[in-house]
């Protein structure tokens, strides 16, 4: 197992990452530390190339679940509990894009969830798969983009979905004739 230094101590590589993989892991887990320093109790959203500071979000926008995630990554790896209370907190700041009008939900809620090990993430995951199927449009086949950001609701953009299918493994389209329905089965 090996270290590498960080802003808050040591990143431990874990049995089973390959040796390969283990330097760019590392890497990320330290920017991880740093961001966190640098973006306080908001969301990191984009650094400027030149300078590297960072703008941020007070609710995570979309890419508020990626933040969420990385820190559960963090956290799983060093075993501090600094990084778990971090990735507690702003999962739970997530809860709020369930009942937004957006697909992006995948997004944020696939990636914010996966690494958790609490029963609420659990449930915020569940939450956030109802609300989607409860938007479901059997018409047009799809989850519509929403108004969440802007613009027209009923736009299809695929760069959301990629999440959805990986977040929600019994949320399944059922083709029924011309149309295809989505389905939520109990746990």
């Amino acid at each position: 197992m090996s270290e590498a230094r960080t802003a808050e101590g040591p990143v431990r590589s874990s049995p089973g990452v390959p040796e390969w993989a283990g330097p760019a892991l590392e890497s990320v887990l330290g920017r991880v530390a740093v961001t966190r320093t640098e973006a306080g109790d908001r969301f990191p959203l984009f650094a400027d190339p030149g300078n590297g500071r960072w703008t941020t979000t007070g609710r995570g926008s979309w890419t508020g679940g990626f933040w969420a995630g990385l820190l559960w990554l963090r956290a799983r790896h060093t075993g501090q509990e600094t990084d778990r209370a971090a990735a507690l907190r702003f999962t739970g700041r997530l809860t709020d894009w369930v009942d937004a009008d957006t697909a992006t939900r995948g997004l944020i809620f696939w990636y914010g969830t996966a690494l958790t090990d609490t029963p609420e993430a659990a449930a915020l995951r569940v939450r956030a798969a109802q609300a989607c199927r409860d938007v479901y449009d059997s018409e047009l086949g799809l989850v519509p983009w929403g108004s969440a950001f802007g613009g027209p609701r009923l736009l299809a953009r695929a760069d959301a979905y990629p999440a959805w299918f990986r977040c929600w493994p019994r949320w399944t389209p059922r083709r029924q004739g011309p149309t295809c329905t989505a389905t939520l089965n109990s746990a």
